[in-house]
């Protein structure tokens, strides 16, 4: 029987892809935040994603400054949809 995956709703419109990692930017209180999300199933419109572990982001051969601060994804954030890439690299 397959593995059961859970994860967040997110349009297509919202993954944006740095270093071969997708990612979403969350608008919190007016701050933009960079957040790496993995890419769980997804269709033409909609992905599943799910917040990276630690373990996986050291398997990909980051360091533990990055992992240490790394944001992650909830239920009832606000997602920013689309974005230029000028934009997205700005924030952190």
């Amino acid at each position: 029987m397959a593995e059961v995956q859970a994860g967040l709703k997110v349009p297509n419109t919202a993954i944006y892809y740095e270093n071969d990692l997708a990612c979403v930017v969350r608008d919190r209180a007016g701050y933009l935040e960079k957040i790496y999300v993995k890419v769980l199933k997804q269709n033409d419109r909609y992905s599943i994603v799910s917040n990276y572990s630690s373990k996986e982001l050291e398997e990909l051969g980051y360091d533990s400054d990055f992992i240490s601060n790394k944001k992650s994804i909830s239920l009832y954030d606000e997602i920013v949809l689309k974005m230029t890439e000028d934009k997205i690299k700005s924030i952190k």
